[in-house]
């Protein structure tokens, strides 16, 4: 049997023993191949070229899945972030409505407390004042228009005019 014409992992005649007969085997002259070449036919590269492929699909496949889970794990993560927020507004709305109410209340309460005549009353009896009558009032008629001259220049320069100093020396 020829080496390289089986398809068989093994070829078994190598190992048989030659039959002892008259004649001679004949064998057919091929030319000697190099032991380190491996032949592979047309159909097997094609395949092995397949694999090579579908492992670069499988790689892209994978990135391509790594990259929709990511998004959607940001996603996911941004909606509980929002309501999580959500939720902490609506308590401090909430908690501000309350507090609200609470002023609303102790106004009315100063307000009740703060009658004019319970101040009266405090006052004369408390504080030991009277109301004023005529008689304590002194008005002063003036027959005429007074008039000052200022005869010293005032050196400092006014309230305002230190700060409207101050204004202009921050924005310039």
């Amino acid at each position: 049997m020829a080496y390289g014409n089986t398809s068989s992992a093994y070829d078994f005649a190598a190992f048989e023993r030659p039959m002892r007969s008259t004649e001679a085997p004949v064998r057919a002259a091929q030319p000697r191949r190099n032991a380190k070449v491996i032949e592979i036919n047309e159909r097997e590269l094609r395949r092995s070229h397949r694999r090579n492929v579908n492992a670069v699909r499988a790689i892209i496949s994978l990135c391509a899945v790594m990259v929709v889970l990511g998004a959607v794990g940001v996603i996911v993560f941004s909606q509980v972030q929002l309501t999580e927020l959500t939720a902490e507004i609506n308590s401090v709305t909430r908690q501000l409505t309350e507090e609200k109410s609470v002023a609303v209340q102790l106004e009315m309460q100063a307000a009740a407390m703060m009658n004019t005549n319970d101040i009266e009353t405090y006052a004369r009896d408390r504080l030991g004042m009277e109301k004023v009558t005529e008689g304590q009032t002194t008005y002063i008629h003036l027959a005429h228009d007074d008039a000052g001259t200022v005869l010293q220049k005032n050196e400092q320069p006014g309230t305002l005019q230190e700060a409207w100093n101050s204004l202009r020396s921050i924005f310039s």
